[in-house]
C-alpha cells in the first residue's frame, strides 16, 4: 500500500506529463488505425457524460481519473485526425493525378521564398548547377478549361531561378506542374509524401523560371505586416553576417542565431554530425538559455523589479520564438520558460517533468505530426534526461562529498579545483544521461555512433556560451548600429572558427564515429519501456531497480543480435531505383556484399542517400567492394558519400575509367584515396569472386573489356560483369554500346536468364543483335524513362524476336531478383 501511495502521488505531481501520455496514446493510435473522426467525438462526448456523472457521484470520484485519461486519448485521436486525415472536397489534391500535370494556379504566398542554393560540382551537370526559390503557397483558384475553380490546400512552390519581389502574404497567379509525393522507390526509402503531409502541404508546384510567377496583389493586414517585418530583419541579420564575418563560419553563424541552414554545405553538416555536435546547429534550449540569461543580467544593471525584469524575459523569449520561425525546439523551451517566469512570479515551485509534460502537450495539440518528428523526439528526451540527470546528482553529490568539502579551513585554489571538477562531473554525468536516452534513435535513425561526441560535448559548452552570447551582441549592436558592428564581429568569428577547427578534428579522429545498421523497432520500444521504468515515470522504486536489470540485459541482447553473421538462402540482387543511373546491390550467400556501380544523374548526394538507405534496410554495413562500369558521372556521383559512410574493401574499375582529364573522375578518386579505400584495377577474364572460394559456388566474372581493348568512346568501355550461382546466369552491361557492344557479341553467347539493358534501354545501345546473342528470361532497365521498356517491346516484336519478361525501375521501382539454392528464380518490384 505504501508503494501504491507513494506512486498516486508521484503522479499527482505531473498531471500534465499524464495529459501528455493521454493526447500522444490517441494520436498514435489514430495514425496507426486511422479511426473515423466522428467515432473519436462520439467517444469524447459519452466520457464527458460519464465524467460528470462520477463528479455528481461522491462513492463514483475515483472514476473520474481514468475517465478523464480516456478524454484526453479521444481529444488526441480527433485533432490528429482532423490535421492528418481530413481533407475538404476541394482541396486540390484531390483534383490531379499522381502523374506531373501543368496547371494554372492563384493563391497566397504564405512565407518568405527562401534560396535553395545550388550544388557546384564536377559531379552535377552544368544545366543543373541552378538555385531553387522555395516558399509554401495557399491554393485558391486553379484554371480548369478556361474557368477559375475555387480550391483549398498549401503546396510546395519550387522555382528555377531566384524568386524576386515576392513576399509573403502577396496574392500570385503562375503556370507551373503539379507533382502529387510519390511513394519511395526504394527499400528504406524517404516517406516524402509523410514528410510533406506533416508539414500540412499535399503537393509541389514547380515552374521553370521565375516570370512563371506573377504578383497580382499584395496582403495590408496587421500579420501580414508583421511576417514581412520579421522576414526583412532576419535577410539584414542575414546581410550582416555576410558582411562582417569570414566566408568559411558564415553558415555557422547564420545556423547558429537564425535557426537559417541554407548556407550548410554538405560537408560541413556530415562533420557535425560524425563529431556528434550535430544538436549544436540545432536552436534549442541552450540558445535560449543565453538570451534570457544575457537579458536578465541587462535587467539587473538597470535595477528592474521582479515583475518588470519578468515581462522583459517573456517578451524577449516568445519574440526570439517569432524571430526563428517558431521551430518545436524552440517552442518547446520557450514554452518551459514562460512557465518556469510564471511559476517564479507566483513564488511556486515548478516541477521540471510536469513542465516538460505540458510543453509537449500544448506543441502536440497544436501541431500533432511533431509526436512522429525525430527532432522533436529528440529535443524531448534530451530535456527527460536533464531533468533525471540532476536528481542523480543531488543523491550522488550527498554521498560523494562531504561538507567539510567546502568548509573555510580549505584553501581558496583547493576549493575552486575542486568546484571545478565537480562541475565537470555533473555536465559529464548529464551527457551520460542524454547518451543513454537518445543513442537508440539516433542509431535507429541516423545509422551513427560518435562517442567522440561524448568527449567533446562538454568540453565544448563553456566555448559554444560564449559563442551565442558574442553572436547574440554582435546582431544587436550590428542591426541598432552598423558603424560598431565589425568590433563585435571579430571576436564572434574567431571563436566559430575555433569551434569549427574542434569539430573538424573531432570529426577526423579514427575511433570518433562509425556507421551501424538498423535497430528493430521491437527492440527499440522495449528499450524505451524499460528506460521508463527505470527513470520512474510510473512505478515504484522496486519497479525502477528490475527495470534496470532488465534493461541491461536487453542492451546485451541488442549487441549479440547485431553480432550475428549474416544467414542468406541464395543469392539477391537489387537494382536499385536511382532515376536516370544505375547501382546494382549483390548479396552473395556467404554474406559479401558489392554494389555494381552507384550513381545517379543529377545530384550525387541524392543518390548517395537513396543507395545508403537500401543498404541500412537491408543491414548491411560493410560493401567489399564497388564495381565501377565507366566514368559517366550518373555511374559513380554517389561513391564519394558511400565510402565516407562505409566500410568498402575496394574500388574495381578498368582502366579506361582513370581518365583525369575528367574533373570528375579526380575528385572521385581523391575521395577515395582520403577513404584509405584501394583502387583495384580489372580487365576481361579476371575474377572477383572465383568459384569454389565459398560453399554456395558464386562466380563473378569480366566478360568486357579486355586488357589489349580500348574505344574512344566511355560507354564502349563499360565493364561486363557476369554473375553465375546455382547454374544461373546474371550479366550487368553498365552504358555499353557501340564498337564495345559489338565486341562483346564476339564472345560466347547467352542464354543468360537475366540482363541489364544497356545505357538504361535506350534504342542505340539494344539493338535486336544483342537480344539474339544474350537470348536474355528477363532484362531490366534501369532508367528515369517510364516508355524504354515499351519501346524496346515493341522493337523486338518488330523483327519478330523473342520478348522476355521486361521491367522497368521508372515503373517499378527497385527490381529485386532471388536466386534460391535449387535454381528457382524471384523476380519483384518494389512498388508492384
Amino acid at each position: 500500500m505504501r508503494g501504491q501511495g507513494t506512486h498516486q502521488s508521484r503522479l499527482s505531481r505531473r498531471p500534465a506529463f499524464v495529459a501528455f501520455c493521454g493526447l500522444a496514446t490517441g494520436t498514435m493510435i489514430d495514425r496507426s488505425l486511422t479511426i473515423d473522426l466522428s467515432l473519436w467525438l462520439i467517444s469524447l462526448g459519452v466520457l464527458l457524460l460519464l465524467g460528470w456523472c462520477f463528479r455528481r457521484i461522491a462513492s463514483a470520484s475515483r472514476g473520474v481519473v481514468p475517465v478523464v485519461l480516456l478524454m484526453l486519448i479521444a481529444l488526441g485521436g480527433a485533432r490528429h485526425h482532423l490535421t492528418w486525415s481530413t481533407r475538404p472536397p476541394d482541396n486540390v489534391t484531390l483534383r490531379f493525378a499522381m502523374a506531373p500535370q501543368l496547371v494554372q494556379i492563384r493563391g497566397q504566398v504564405l512565407d518568405t521564398p527562401t534560396i535553395d542554393e545550388a550544388e557546384h560540382s564536377a559531379l552535377v551537370p552544368a544545366w543543373m548547377q541552378l538555385d531553387r526559390t522555395l516558399a509554401e503557397l495557399r491554393c485558391m483558384e486553379v484554371c480548369d478549361h478556361g474557368h477559375w475553380t475555387p480550391v483549398s490546400g498549401v503546396v510546395r512552390l519550387e522555382v528555377a531561378g531566384h524568386l524576386l519581389g515576392v513576399r509573403a502574404g502577396d496574392y500570385v497567379e503562375l503556370m507551373g506542374e503539379f507533382e502529387r509525393p510519390r511513394p519511395p522507390r526504394n527499400p528504406g526509402g524517404f516517406q516524402y509524401a509523410e514528410y510533406l503531409k506533416s508539414q500540412g502541404l499535399g503537393g509541389t508546384v514547380r515552374c521553370n523560371h521565375p516570370l512563371s510567377v506573377q504578383v497580382r496583389s499584395s496582403s495590408s493586414g496587421l500579420f501580414w505586416q508583421i511576417v514581412q517585418r520579421r522576414s526583412a530583419l532576419r535577410a539584414l541579420s542575414v546581410s550582416l553576417i555576410q558582411q562582417q564575418l569570414p566566408g568559411e563560419v558564415q553558415p555557422l553563424a547564420a545556423s547558429l542565431l537564425l535557426g537559417d541552414r541554407g548556407l550548410m554545405t554538405d560537408e560541413l553538416r556530415t562533420q557535425f554530425a560524425e563529431s556528434g555536435t550535430m544538436h549544436l546547429l540545432a536552436i534549442s534550449g541552450l540558445h535560449v538559455g543565453i538570451l534570457i540569461g544575457l537579458t536578465f543580467l541587462c535587467c539587473r544593471l538597470l535595477n528592474l523589479g521582479p515583475l518588470a525584469t519578468t515581462t522583459v524575459l517573456l517578451a524577449v523569449a516568445l519574440g526570439y520564438a517569432a524571430f526563428t520561425i517558431s521551430r518545436p525546439p524552440v517552442l518547446r523551451a520557450v514554452l518551459l520558460t514562460v512557465m518556469l517566469l510564471g511559476a517564479a512570479l507566483r513564488q511556486q515551485r515548478a516541477h521540471g517533468l510536469n513542465l516538460l509534460g505540458a510543453a509537449a502537450a500544448i506543441l502536440l495539440l497544436w501541431h500533432p505530426s511533431d509526436l512522429f518528428d525525430i527532432g522533436a523526439q529528440l529535443s524531448f528526451l534530451a530535456v527527460w534526461a536533464i531533468i533525471v540527470s540532476a536528481s542523480w546528482w543531488d543523491r550522488l553529490r550527498m554521498t560523494m562529498f562531504s561538507e567539510e568539502l567546502f568548509t573555510p579551513q580549505r584553501s581558496g585554489w583547493r576549493r575552486v579545483v575542486e568546484a571545478g571538477f565537480a562541475r565537470l562531473g555533473q555536465a559529464y554525468l548529464m551527457t551520460a544521461a542524454i547518451w543513454l536516452s537518445t543513442l537508440p534513435l539516433t542509431m535507429s535513425q541516423f545509422h551513427l555512433v560518435s562517442p567522440i561526441g561524448f568527449v567533446i560535448n562538454v568540453l565544448l559548452i563553456p566555448l559554444t556560451a560564449l559563442i551565442l552570447a558574442s553572436g547574440f551582441l554582435f546582431l544587436l549592436i550590428g542591426l541598432l548600429t552598423p558603424s560598431l558592428a565589425a568590433w563585435f564581429a571579430w571576436p564572434f568569428g574567431w571563436l566559430l572558427q575555433l569551434l569549427l577547427g574542434s569539430v573538424a578534428w573531432a570529426s577526423s579522429v579514427g575511433w570518433g564515429h562509425w556507421s551501424v545498421p538498423g535497430i528493430p523497432w521491437w527492440w527499440l520500444v522495449s528499450f524505451y519501456i524499460l528506460l521508463a521504468g527505470w527513470w520512474r515515470l510510473v512505478g515504484t522504486a522496486r519497479t525502477a531497480r528490475w527495470s534496470a536489470r532488465l534493461l541491461l540485459m536487453w542492451v546485451i541482447l541488442g549487441l549479440g543480435y547485431g553480432l550475428l553473421p549474416i544467414q542468406r538462402t541464395g543469392l539477391r540482387c537489387t537494382f536499385i531505383a536511382v532515376g536516370h543511373g544505375n547501382a546494382v546491390l549483390l548479396e552473395l550467400p556467404d554474406g559479401r556484399n558489392l554494389l555494381y556501380d552507384a550513381g545517379s544523374f543529377g545530384h550525387g548526394h541524392v543518390a548517395t542517400r537513396i543507395v545508403e538507405s537500401a543498404l541500412w534496410e537491408r543491414g548491411i554495413a560493410r560493401l567489399d567492394a564497388i564495381v565501377l562500369s565507366h566514368p559517366d558521372v550518373d555511374h559513380f556521383n554517389a561513391v564519394h558519400g558511400l565510402v565516407q559512410r562505409f566500410p568498402v574493401g575496394s574500388v574495381v574499375c578498368g582502366r579506361s575509367f582513370l581518365d583525369f582529364r575528367q574533373e570528375a573522375v579526380v575528385d572521385m578518386c581523391e575521395s577515395v584515396t582520403q577513404a584509405h579505400v584501394p583502387i583495384r584495377l580489372i580487365q576481361a577474364g579476371d575474377l572477383l569472386v572465383p568459384r569454389g572460394v565459398d560453399t554456395s559456388e558464386t562466380e563473378l566474372r569480366i566478360l568486357h573489356p579486355a586488357d589489349e581493348w580500348r574505344s574512344d568512346e566511355d560507354n564502349a568501355n563499360s565493364v561486363v560483369l557476369l554473375v553465375e550461382y546455382a547454374n544461373r546466369r546474371l550479366l550487368l552491361t553498365g552504358d555499353l554500346d557501340g564498337d564495345g557492344l559489338m565486341e562483346l557479341l564476339t564472345r560466347e553467347a547467352g542464354p543468360f536468364d537475366l540482363m541489364l539493358a544497356p545505357h538504361h534501354g535506350s534504342r542505340k545501345s539494344n539493338p535486336v543483335e544483342l537480344y539474339d546473342w544474350a537470348r536474355p528470361e528477363t532484362v531490366i532497365a534501369s532508367t528515369a524513362n517510364p516508355p524504354a521498356t515499351d519501346l524496346l517491346r515493341a522493337m523486338l516484336a518488330s523483327h519478330e524476336s523473342p520478348v522476355p519478361a521486361l521491367w522497368n525501375t521508372a515503373t517499378s521501382g527497385a527490381v529485386t531478383v532471388t536466386i534460391l539454392p535449387e535454381g528457382a528464380i524471384e523476380v519483384s518490384g518494389y512498388l508492384d
